[in-house]
C-alpha cells in the first residue's frame, strides 16, 4: 500500500495535487494540474476488482459448503447383523475382529485386519486436547 504522505505532493493551488505515479497528473511550474482520468477505465476497473472480489466470495462460501457436508454426512457407517449374539461373535472370533471391539467397531481397522487397502481420501480429523491434570483431579474428588 502506499504511503500518501510521500506519494502525492499537494499544492495550495485549489486543492489540486501531483502524483508522480499517476500518468495523468502533469506539473505545471509551481501549479500542480490533475487530468480527468477516463472514467470508463475506472469503471472497468472497479467492475474487474468487484468481480474477483465476488469470486473470492463464492470459492469461499463453496469451500465451506463442501466441508458442512463432510462433518455432517452420516452415510459413513453400516450394519450388518445376526440372528444371535453367538453368531455375532463367532462371526469376529473367526475374522480376527473381536480385539477391534463387539459392537462398534473402527473401519479403519476393520480394513487393516481384513487386509483391505483403502484407497480413499481420509479426512483430516480434528484433534483433541489431552484432559487437563487438574480437570482429573477435580473430578476424581467428586467419587
Amino acid at each position: 500500500m502506499r504511503n500518501l504522505d510521500e506519494d502525492i505532493s499537494f499544492s495550495n493551488d485549489e486543492g489540486s495535487f501531483f502524483d508522480p505515479d499517476n500518468p495523468t497528473s502533469k506539473r505545471n511550474g509551481d501549479a500542480t494540474i490533475q487530468t480527468q482520468a477516463d472514467p470508463l477505465d475506472t469503471e472497468a476497473a472497479s467492475e474487474a476488482e468487484l468481480s474477483e472480489l465476488l469470486e473470492g466470495f463464492k470459492n469461499r462460501a463453496n469451500r465451506e459448503n463442501d466441508r458442512m457436508l463432510e462433518a455432517t454426512d452420516s452415510e459413513f457407517w453400516f450394519c450388518v447383523c445376526f440372528q444371535t449374539r453367538e453368531q455375532k461373535e463367532e462371526f469376529l472370533t473367526k475374522s480376527n475382529l473381536m480385539d477391534v471391539g463387539d459392537k462398534y467397531l473402527d473401519g479403519m481397522l476393520v480394513a487393516e485386519e481384513l487386509k483391505i487397502k483403502l484407497t480413499s481420501r481420509v479426512p483430516d480429523m480434528p484433534k483433541h486436547r489431552a484432559f487437563d491434570k487438574e480437570y482429573i483431579r477435580m473430578s476424581a474428588e467428586l467419587e
